[in-house]
């Protein structure tokens, strides 16, 4: 029984419960050039799957990863090509936020966020 364990423990995939499935789009950049951005889903089409957006302060080289609240469980299928650009991301014109919107190249197209930056938060906007 000792001999076996080191095999078997050897071909497990942990994929998606002991370690993340990451699946991104392409990196893009703000319009104002201050962030690199892309979504990322992590462990799609599991029980455990969810969605945040990655961010890289150009200026600074510092990363950070906010929470979304993009309903990834109701994603059936996905198309996944050299380039892929889900969501945009815009200055909100009302306050000093940006905005999230998912393309129609997402299964889940139109959903609009509220990206606070230095709070790290994300707010559905409709």
């Amino acid at each position: 029984m000792l001999s076996l364990t080191p095999t078997l423990y050897k071909y497990v995939n942990t994929s998606g419960w002991l370690t993340e499935n990451i699946t991104t789009d392409s990196l893009q950049k703000t319009a104002d050039g201050q962030y690199e951005y892309q979504v990322e889903l992590i462990n799609l089409f599991q029980r455990n799957s969810y969605a945040r957006l990655y961010l890289k302060n150009v200026n600074t080289a510092e990363e950070t990863r906010i929470p979304v609240d993009l309903a990834v469980n109701e994603i059936k299928g996905l198309s996944v090509g050299k380039v892929n650009y889900w969501v945009s991301i815009e200055l909100n014109p009302v306050s000093d936020n940006y905005l999230m919107i998912t393309t129609t190249d997402f299964p889940l197209p139109g959903e609009e966020y509220e990206i606070d930056v230095p709070n790290g938060t994300a707010v559905r906007m409709k």
